[in-house]
């Protein structure tokens, strides 16, 4: 299990081993502050915001072999407990790079090799949902 505590030391999340691709990565569970979120699964990198509001990480779409990978960007709002999945790429990880105020920044690796940075302004997002 890995862990990351946000900066303020408020928030804590667990990633828990969950299975392995053949041949290829392990992915994991998500919890948050104990809660697991069921059905889901993610990548073990996390980036969060200097102030511990936002959360970014690699969510994965599938695990199938065959329609791999499909990832996506999802943000968690910590503080009103919703989240959102900003972009998603069929055939490469997303990988969350930094906030930058209200800006998450993150690259898109495909599987061709192409490799291209992307930012996203938070405060122009309306597609929020509840975490839990």
């Amino acid at each position: 299990m890995k862990s990351a505590i946000s900066p303020s030391g408020r928030y804590l999340i667990n990633f828990v081993s969950a299975g392995e691709i053949k041949f290829g990565p392990v992915y994991f569970k998500l919890e948050i502050d104990g809660q697991v979120l069921k059905g889901r699964f993610f990548g073990d990198v996390a980036v969060w915001s200097s102030d511990s509001r936002y959360l970014a990480v690699q969510e994965w779409l599938t695990t199938d072999v065959q329609s791999g990978p499909y990832t996506s960007l999802t943000v968690f709002d910590m503080v009103d407990k919703k989240e959102c999945q900003l972009s998603k790429l069929i055939y490469g990880w997303i990988i969350p790079m930094a906030f930058e105020n209200s800006k998450v920044i993150y690259r898109k690796h495909q599987k061709d090799g192409l490799v291209n940075e992307f930012e996203i302004e938070l405060t122009q997002v309306y597609r929020w949902k509840s975490i839990f």
